[in-house]
């Protein structure tokens, strides 16, 4: 599926300092929102800059900026503004770079295989994991030398990315003209990227993990990694140092910005990272796309399986990974496909797979299955149409890349 919220969502309202209430009426900050992402997804599954009308770079970014200024009207949050204070420590904004305690423990027998990538050549991972529809976890594959940001010092240090998402442009680019075009002919995405530079920037937030009915809105990333990131890298470490009380990690608030075009949103973010060469170079707009996945610790998706090739990059953090081979569906129990008869159409399971019921879904414990921690680094080749379930066990940052033959 593409990204970008869709209009279905509108009956929760979230906005830049409070948690979901139900009751509450969609406020004008999270209408605005969401108009501005449903556009942007137009961009995200165009695949020819002829499809976009030339309005739409305009009519996103002041869409975007009339939220934030709408969810600055509408709320004052405890200890000022969300957009302007950094109110943690200093290490509340940097990603844990150590396993957590409780992550859980890999069964040799199950573990998925593990390659170098200075070792792993294109030619044997097509033989060797595509054609045999077997995952594999390749090490070493986000370094600098193949084209990807410090894990330490960007993917994993949330202050930096902030202001690398918020940075103005250098330049002043080309002007409009009457008629809305860009004076030197470039294409709308083209212009979509000028105007898009700006201070803070939307993101789609889901909230809870599988199962969780506290459903979805929209808020600043400042107000994201400030409201949600922030405390759950808090608990990750010793509640007894002096600078963290224990009420700030008695409880975190789990939310997922996921499966989101936020490389579209903010074309600057492109250059932290380079397509994989275990992508094949078949990434393409009309049946690919790059997610971005930045959440919580304990952030989980439902087991379910996409219509794509899947190599899942992760960034900064840790999470846990489970794949099940497409042969195993039998004892998955599928949901209705979401989406059926369209391409990206995708398929969930109804099963609990970290808490299974076994009065409901007997046939699940027969199921087969393979499972890994994924550490900063490391990238998760996952075949076509493979079951697959991943929780966050840390604040965590990744990228996919999806593409379909």
């Amino acid at each position: 599926m593409q990204s970008g919220l869709t209009s279905d969502a509108a009956e929760q309202v979230v906005s830049d300092n409070i948690t979901p209430t139900p009751t509450r009426v969609v406020s004008d900050a999270t209408t605005l929102g969401r108009v501005a992402l449903e556009l942007l997804s137009l961009v995200a599954v165009a695949s020819e800059a002829a499809e976009l009308p030339r309005w739409l770079a305009s009519a996103f970014a002041l869409a975007e900026t009339a939220s934030l200024r709408a969810s600055a009207n509408e709320n004052t949050p405890r200890g000022g503004s969300w957009g302007f204070t950094w109110r943690w420590p200093d290490d509340a904004y940097q990603i844990p770079a150590s396993i957590p305690a409780d992550a859980p423990r890999i069964d040799p027998q199950l573990e998925i295989p593990r390659e170098d990538a200075d070792a792993l050549t294109t030619a044997r991972f097509y033989d060797e994991y595509v054609k045999t529809e077997t995952p594999v976890i390749v090490s070493g594959c986000l370094t600098r030398e193949r084209g990807w940001a410090s894990a330490s010092e960007t993917w994993g240090d949330l202050r930096t990315l902030v202001r690398l998402a918020e940075e103005e442009e250098d330049g002043g680019g080309a002007s409009n003209d009457a008629d809305g075009d860009v004076e030197d002919g470039t294409s709308t995405v083209g212009k979509m990227e000028r105007q898009l530079s700006r201070r803070e920037r939307l993101v789609p937030v889901e909230f809870g993990g599988f199962g969780d009915a506290r459903g979805r809105g929209v808020c600043s990333l400042r107000a994201f990694v400030e409201r949600y990131l922030a405390p759950s890298n808090l608990s990750h470490r010793d509640v007894s140092d002096a600078t963290c009380a224990a009420s700030d990690t008695a409880a975190v608030d789990v939310a997922y910005v996921s499966q989101h075009a936020l490389f579209h949103q903010i074309p600057s973010l492109q250059r932290l990272f380079s397509v994989p060469v275990y992508v094949l170079g078949r990434l393409a707009p009309e049946d690919g796309a790059v997610n971005a996945w930045i959440g919580t610790k304990n952030t989980s998706t439902a087991l379910h399986r996409d219509p794509y090739f899947n190599v899942l990059a992760q960034c900064a953090g840790f999470k846990y990974a489970r794949v099940y081979a497409a042969s195993q569906t039998e004892y998955l129990y599928p949901l209705d496909v979401v989406g059926a008869g369209c391409e990206n159409s995708f398929t969930r399971s109804a099963v609990s797979v970290e808490a299974p019921d076994d009065a409901k879904h007997p046939l699940f414990k027969r199921a087969r299955y393979s499972e890994c921690l994924l550490r900063p680094g490391d990238a998760l080749f996952m075949p076509k149409g493979a079951w697959h379930h991943v929780r966050g066990l840390s604040t965590s940052v990744s990228v996919n890349f999806w593409w379909s033959r």
